[in-house]
């Protein structure tokens, strides 16, 4: 009878082990299927003939014919083929993107995209915006995305919204001041394309300039941090005292041995080492003074015991 209660114990706890098991596995599983999340990608064209393709990460241009699904995270690009005698207007949804190809990064919501295409001869005449400026690089943002380099022009249909930035090519600095047919633009602005053509032009990229730090040495010891620097450069200079002597200052007056000096013009210092006296205050004599006296106190003592010792011998009976 025991061993019978013992065998149906035994049944028992098997049994909630095999649920609580299928019970962790069914939790794990919903964890992944959250993680998995997918989202649905949806394109429509709403005027004129042309098609869509679609890439999802590393993949190839696909044609789209019907909704896709996309995994949470992924990366998708879009872009519209105009059929012959046509020209790509405009994505109505999002709200009047004039750019072509859209990147969507990091997808975590679905994608709804409705393009309209033009009829070649009734398409709005695009306008040609021209950027000029030496020695910085365009960067267009916004619809447009991509950069252009100075001199170049681009063709964007009237209403477009873009930004508009200029850089200073490496070695040069701003600021750099905008300007659109004379007007002034702020660098990063919404810029709406208007209906007649447009030059922008980017002034005040000047060279960057290079100095020199200079160090010397006075007294027992070495520095280091010298050499030539771009300008508003930080840069660390050292004074290190040889030994048997101590750093004491530079030659402005600082007294940090390391430091950090900003490099806006040509800088000379030098660094000042003085004899490490190992006594009280710098250059301290004491220590000589003292044997000095020694010297003489012993010179005194010797003298005091020769004469007592003279004394006595000649006064012996």
């Amino acid at each position: 009878m025991k061993t019978d209660k013992m065998m149906i114990a035994a049944i028992a706890t098997f049994g909630a082990l095999m649920f609580l098991s299928a019970f962790g596995a069914l939790s794990q599983s919903n964890d992944n299927s959250a993680a998995d999340a997918t989202y649905v990608l949806t394109v429509s064209v709403t005027e004129g003939s042309g098609t869509i393709e679609y890439k999802i990460d590393n993949a190839e241009f696909t044609t789209y014919t019907a909704p896709v699904p996309i995994t949470a995270g992924s990366t998708v690009v879009v872009k519209p083929i105009p059929a012959s005698g046509y020209v790509f207007y405009k994505w109505v949804t999002p709200t009047n993107l004039f750019s072509p190809t859209l990147t969507f990064n990091d997808v975590n919501a679905s994608i709804n995209l409705n393009a309209q295409f033009k009829d070649e001869t009734t398409a709005p005449e695009k306008t040609v915006l021209t950027f000029t400026g030496n020695n910085v690089i365009w960067k267009i943002g916004g619809d447009s995305g991509g950069a252009v380099q100075v001199g170049d022009t681009f063709s964007f249909f009237p209403g477009t919204v873009i930004t508009v930035k200029a850089d200073p090519f490496t070695g040069f600095k701003g600021p750099i001041t905008i300007t659109v047919d004379g007007a002034s633009y702020n660098a990063g602005d919404n810029f709406t394309v208007p209906a007649s053509n447009a030059t922008f032009e980017a002034t005040g990229a000047t060279p960057i300039q290079n100095f020199t730090v200079t160090l010397h040495v006075h007294g027992y010891g070495t520095v280091e941090g010298a050499g030539t620097f771009a300008e508003s450069s930080t840069v660390t200079i050292k004074a290190i005292a040889d030994e048997g002597s101590v750093f004491k200052e530079w030659s402005d007056g600082n007294t940090e041995a390391v430091r950090t000096i900003t490099v806006d013009s040509n800088i000379e210092l030098t660094a000042s080492f003085v004899k490490d006296s190992g006594g009280p205050g710098e250059g301290s004599n004491n220590g000589g003074s003292s044997m000095v006296i020694y010297v003489v106190i012993i010179a005194i003592v010797l003298a005091v015991i020769c004469v007592v010792v003279w004394f006595l011998w000649f006064k012996k009976p």
